[in-house]
């Protein structure tokens, strides 16, 4: 079974997200800072990171290059309910950062990203 990890601050959202994975029968672990995505990825190698950008401790930007030193093979797609910082999108982009999402998502199109990207 595949596992996602879903990185985000806010409880309510990252709660949601995760039951909205578990329905399509993935292996869901949380982290809710970019330290902590850091620490469960490099302890868990997930096929798929979830993670928002603005968070305390290190930022969703701060935690992808983190964990694509890790491994530069890591398949991360981040989520902002913001506007974000050009100059880091444009370095992550270039280091195959999926994609960036807007909230608020629908849960079906959730499912249609773990899906064809994990």
């Amino acid at each position: 079974m595949k596992t996602i990890l879903v990185v985000d601050d806010e409880t309510d959202l990252l709660e949601s997200t995760v039951d909205i994975i578990k329905s399509i029968d993935f292996d869901v672990i949380t982290a809710t800072n970019g330290e902590e995505a850091i620490t469960k990825f490099r302890e868990k190698m997930p096929d798929l990171v979830l993670m928002d950008i603005k968070m305390p401790k290190k930022d969703g930007f701060d935690a992808f290059f983190k964990i694509k030193e890790l491994n530069p093979n890591a398949k991360i797609i981040l989520i902002t309910g913001k506007l974000v910082d050009e100059e880091k999108l444009k370095k992550a982009k270039a280091i195959t950062l999926i994609l960036v999402v807007q909230k608020p998502y629908s849960p079906e199109f959730l499912k249609e990203l773990v899906i064809r990207y994990s």
